[in-house]
């Protein structure tokens, strides 16, 4: 909750605030793959702001994993259990193509392959990049069709717009 709560705040420093969260709470978030998922992402938003390519795909990788692994215990007839998750996992799509416009690299300008996280944490970025229109363009309407799609389902909606809120 805490984890979450900072993210949405855009409270980047919120582990050098609370030390004995980064320890303690670690071992506790693995038994509640939502509690971590806000942990990873939250790293991964201060990674982004601060051009962290290891920590950024490092983390990356076990929110994706995370949910992967929890969205294949969950039972069939519970599909509302599962529609959480893929919000969860759009909301990793669409960080790491921030990420890929935020930051470029000497081996791959402005594209991502989502199966190559572990190449990926060791690039070298040359620094922060202003967004082309078309970029911004591009990004706003896939966010566009995503929203439409979940227009009627606030519970699901909600934290796609926080996450964009924060992001942007």
């Amino acid at each position: 909750l805490q984890y979450e709560a900072a993210w949405r705040a855009g409270k980047w420093d919120f582990l050098r605030m609370l030390p004995e969260l980064t320890s303690s709470s670690h071992d506790l978030n693995k038994s509640n793959g939502s509690i971590h998922f806000h942990e990873n992402l939250h790293s991964c938003l201060r990674s982004l702001r601060e051009g962290d390519t290891e920590l950024f795909f490092t983390r990356l990788k076990q929110a994706k994993e995370e949910l992967v692994n929890s969205i294949a215990f969950i039972s069939l007839e519970s599909t509302q259990n599962i529609h959480p998750a893929i919000v969860k996992l759009q909301i990793l799509n669409e960080l790491s193509k921030s990420w890929n416009i935020r930051w470029r690299s000497e081996r791959n300008q402005n594209t991502f392959d989502g199966n190559a996280l572990d190449e990926n944490q060791n690039m070298k970025i040359s620094g922060p990049c202003v967004p082309s229109s078309d970029q911004v363009t591009q990004l706003d309407a896939d966010w566009q069709h995503k929203l439409n799609q979940m227009r009627s389902h606030y519970d699901l909606l909600e934290p796609c717009v926080a996450f964009r809120k924060v992001l942007f």
